[in-house]
């Protein structure tokens, strides 16, 4: 097991983690996944504060999959939240917490791998506040007296923004196990397979509703730099989503721009390739499937064109 301390270098962008967060009020352990391990625990320990950090751990991981082998492996101690919340699928009866962390431990192994195992989350959440708000009052401090940014410098930080914006987006995604990609050819999506006994909102107008999955993804994926004449660009992301039911099985797809695949092999530094960029990378193993022109999803998704 590796102290905080000793990993806290390596908490970037290309790194994979799967958490494992305790909550002994409810008898509930969440499983999940993530790429900013600090911002997204702190934000889910902010919002469940019965959440016991010292006894959570985090594990570092080469793969995205893990978290979808954890779930299936431990299906039986499902015990998703009664209220729908951001990730509110992602609970299991606590007491397969040790034996979670063993399994995630041993396919690191079978994958010649040696996952470092992170126990006591504490520091790691103080450590990014402080920085959050080093940082908030730095940014108060900048922006005291506004003043128009040069036209590269408006670039750069629209990039950055774009940055920011795609690794929120890829945490969302993370929540919702993913199907693959679904193509007519122009059109794109992201297709997903949703159980009403998983979530059963997705039946009732809950779905609709502004903290739902779809909808944080949506806002998310709004891509704008600061305030400022010289930026006047902005873009979504995600262009919308289709939601098609069939009994008690459904799926979801979230429309992407035309040319998001163009836009990520550009490779340079501007937003779009920034954001798209790092987004083919997460979809990257997903297999893709092959529709007629004009058929569903995409003969009654929002109009593709960015």
């Amino acid at each position: 097991m590796m102290s905080f301390q000793s990993q806290a270098h390596s908490f970037d962008e290309k790194r994979k983690f799967v958490y494992f967060l305790q909550d002994p009020v409810t008898g509930r352990v969440k499983i999940g996944h993530t790429r900013r391990p600090g911002a997204r625990i702190s934000s889910l320990a902010s919002r469940h504060p019965t959440i016991d950090l010292a006894n959570s751990a985090l594990i570092e991981t080469d793969t995205r999959a893990l978290e979808y082998v954890l779930h299936g492996v431990f299906k039986y101690a499902h015990r998703p939240l009664a209220v729908y919340s951001d990730g509110g699928t992602e609970w299991f009866d606590a007491a397969v917490f040790e034996d979670a962390i063993a399994f995630a431990k041993s396919v690191g192994e079978v994958r010649g791998k040696d996952y470092p195992l992170i126990r006591d989350l504490t520091e790691m959440v103080q450590m990014h506040r402080s920085k959050s708000a080093e940082r908030w009052a730095r940014d108060v401090r900048q922006t005291a007296v506004p003043a128009p940014l040069p036209r590269d410098a408006s670039l750069y930080a629209l990039a950055d923004a774009a940055f920011e914006r795609v690794m929120h987006c890829i945490d969302i995604l993370g929540e919702r196990g993913l199907e693959c990609l679904v193509t007519d050819g122009l059109h794109w999506a992201i297709e997903r397979v949703v159980d009403r006994d998983d979530e059963p909102e997705y039946w009732t107008d809950a779905w609709r509703a502004p903290h739902s999955w779809a909808n944080r993804l949506w806002i998310a994926s709004h891509v704008v730099g600061p305030d400022g004449p010289d930026y006047g660009r902005s873009f979504h992301g995600f262009i919308g989503t289709t939601f098609v039911r069939a009994g008690d099985n459904a799926r979801e797809f979230v429309h992407l721009p035309n040319r998001w695949q163009q836009l990520a092999a550009r490779g340079d530094q501007s937003a779009e390739s920034r954001f798209f960029g790092h987004l083919q990378e997460t979809l990257a193993g997903l297999k893709v499937r092959y529709v007629p022109i004009d058929a569903d999803p995409f003969g009654v998704s929002p109009a593709a064109e960015q």
